[in-house]
């Protein structure tokens, strides 16, 4: 690069002209011009355009979408459990993962679209698409599938999900922090139906997000207020019809939210952080019922409690775990700590140390929701899992449906071979009852034979067989 000042004379005596040309390199100077833009516009982790960039771009694309009458699209994504990469690889790997997210994205999307970090682990794509014509190409399921392949970082194998959010111009926002406000907005729907989906803006999401931050707040107080309570499952051994074993469920009751479900405020807790101290009121009321229970002269009972992916991630859970234990004199393998398998395989490195101290305080591990998860057995074994529970998606179809009748003969026959014990959820109908009884289920919970019931009523509930 140079810079050229030119300089015409004029020569009175013979009429010529004279040109003085003076080049200057200014190669440097350009280079730091450049650098100077890079880094005021681009991220230095991923390469992408940032924030800035963003906005300025935005605007500008906005302007001439609005002459044209052309769609615009706007797709909101941050990614799912971020956080606990950093903090358990180190943020050298959170960084080459950013990176290697944002590669992804922008290869899932159409050259033509504006793809930036917005900022930490979000990430926003521009469309030149309407809402139909995005739904048509499947841009949103193409990042959430790219996103869901393994990332392999060093020596590490890290499984992600992602989170998504889609607002449209001019029907969502004319203006750019309208369009990224409700685009925002949806995102957190996504994030609250459990990650790994998208979500369009619909116009009552903000009533839904402000119903959201009330519930977020009564939770806060939930605990102090005794709004907690804990509920029991029968579990009941098919071949002798009696039920010595109890699941542990979590209610929640208050005047603004009378009907809310553990399906709606535990997903909140988890993105809050707010699981950890309910998780702990869990362990400890469900281990005061039991010593209650022993108390009155029968110490033949045990309890099964769920396990939430944080409390897996504390690594204040096992100690807080066996002091409980310890103080309230209960036999540790009467205890049976319930995983999903996603969230088994979603740290599989850190849970497995997390499962080893577990057994060595001498509690028994399920898989939960078996079936519904990731497809590798392998993990079984690598494990040592004491029992597996069918998912009731699958037992609500026998013996009606051939190809689940068929795969939980397959499921039972399999842990028998393994060892396993099998707890089949969800049994509602006596046709399922007799078809597990007849494939050799060990045990089985639903309404069929009990609704969940109090502390009290546990020594007394009555089977229906």
């Amino acid at each position: 690069d140079v810079l050229i000042n030119t300089i015409s004379l004029h020569s009175e005596d013979d009429d010529s002209d004279i040109s003085l040309c003076v080049m200057t390199d200014i190669s440097k100077q350009v280079h730091a011009q450049d650098t100077v833009f890079r880094q005021a516009n681009y991220d230095v982790v991923t390469e992408l355009p940032n924030r800035f960039f963003f906005n300025t771009r935005f605007r500008s694309l906005l302007d001439s979408a609005l002459r044209v009458e052309s769609p615009v699209t706007v797709v909101f994504i941050d990614l799912d459990r971020f956080k606990w990469v950093n903090d358990t690889f180190g943020h050298s790997i959170g960084d080459a993962l950013l990176a290697e997210a944002g590669h992804r994205i922008k290869q899932a999307v159409d050259m033509k679209s504006l793809v930036c970090r917005f900022g930490g682990d979000e990430f926003i794509v521009v469309l030149h698409k309407s809402r139909e014509e995005l739904i048509k190409s499947k841009s949103a399921e193409n990042i959430l599938r790219t996103l869901a392949d393994p990332f392999r970082l060093q020596q590490h194998e890290i499984h992600l999900s992602a989170s998504i959010g889609i607002s449209s111009f001019p029907s969502d926002g004319e203006h750019p922090d309208e369009l990224i406000g409700a685009a925002d907005t949806a995102m957190y729907h996504a994030k609250n139906r459990g990650g790994d989906a998208y979500e369009f803006f619909e116009g009552d999401m903000h009533e839904r997000i402000e119903k959201q931050l009330q519930l977020d707040h009564v939770l806060r107080t939930g605990i102090q207020e005794d709004r907690f309570s804990l509920v029991f499952q029968p579990i009941v051994d098919l071949t002798n019809r009696s039920s010595e074993l109890f699941e542990v469920l979590l209610r929640f009751s208050h005047p603004e939210f009378p009907n809310v479900s553990p399906a709606e405020f535990i997903p909140l807790a988890e993105t809050t952080g707010l699981i950890r101290p309910i998780g702990q009121f869990v362990i400890r009321n469900a281990l005061l019922h039991l010593h209650a229970l022993d108390n009155q002269g029968d110490a033949r009972y045990s309890l099964t409690i769920n396990l939430s992916p944080r409390q897996l991630q504390d690594e204040t859970f096992v100690g807080f775990l066996h002091e409980q234990i310890s103080y309230f004199k209960i036999s540790p393998e009467r205890i049976i700590l319930e995983i999903t398998e996603n969230s088994l395989m979603e740290n599989n490195i850190r849970n497995e140390k997390i499962l080893e101290q577990i057994r060595e305080v001498g509690c028994q591990i399920a898989i939960d929701d078996f079936g519904t998860g990731f497809s590798s057995l392998s993990y079984l074994r690598r494990f040592a899992v004491d029992i597996l529970k069918i998912d009731q998606s699958f037992i609500q179809r026998v013996p009606d449906d051939e190809a689940d009748s068929n795969l939980i003969r397959g499921i039972i026959n399999m842990a028998r071979e393994l060892g396993i014990v099998v707890i089949a959820e969800g049994v509602e109908k006596k046709a399922q009852y007799d078809f597990l009884v007849e494939n050799g289920c060990d045990l089985a919970q639903g309404y069929f034979f009990s609704k969940p019931v109090r502390a009290e009523q546990v020594y007394g509930v009555l089977i229906n067989t």
